[in-house]
């Protein structure tokens, strides 16, 4: 019987022999992927968040949409579609540098890596910019909204995916409770 304490050193090695080391090659205490290793974090639910930063994944890494931060809205990140089913569970931080601030940035807010499901298009209504709010699952986080780089840690327990349904990631602040 192996001891507790090497069951996560031999998950890792095995992701790493059998090539889930992430997107080109990183190591996985750096991707962005789609490996199944275990963290601390739980995730809390479902929750509504201002929407800061959208993100575009590929299936296995993230990368910032440049985009005009006043103009932010949930159409505003392009839908990720998976192409089967599953647990989309990240094997290790999302590591981005901090855009999209609100001025000046409030004192010991948490921003996360939140998912929403759906593709519809969110269109405002009215001229004037207003901060988008989405109803949203954590994925990743928290990270101080004043840290350079933001970096994400996994959240548990992971968030599943339908094959076919389209997807959109942003970096998100939780709204307060009215």
């Amino acid at each position: 019987m192996l001891k507790s304490s090497l069951l996560p050193a031999i998950v890792a090695a095995a992701a790493l022999a059998t090539g889930c080391a992430g997107a080109a090659g990183t190591p996985p205490s750096a991707t962005r992927g789609l490996i199944e290793l275990p963290s601390r974090a739980l995730a809390p639910r479902s929750a509504r968040f201002r929407l800061l930063l959208p993100l575009q994944f590929n299936g296995s890494a993230f990368a910032e949409v440049p985009v005009a931060c006043a103009r932010v809205r949930r159409g505003s990140a392009p839908p990720y579609v998976p192409p089967v089913g599953g647990s989309l569970q990240l094997s290790g931080n999302v590591v981005l540098v901090p855009a999209c601030l609100p001025a000046p940035p409030p004192a010991g807010v948490q921003v996360y890596v939140v998912a929403i499901a759906g593709g519809r298009r969110h269109r405002g209504a009215g001229s004037a910019p207003r901060p988008a709010f989405a109803r949203a699952v954590p994925i990743a986080g928290p990270s101080s909204l004043t840290d350079d780089p933001w970096s994400f840690a996994p959240l548990l327990p992971a968030v599943s995916l339908r094959a076919g349904a389209p997807y959109r990631f942003f970096v998100g602040i939780a709204a307060r409770a009215k």
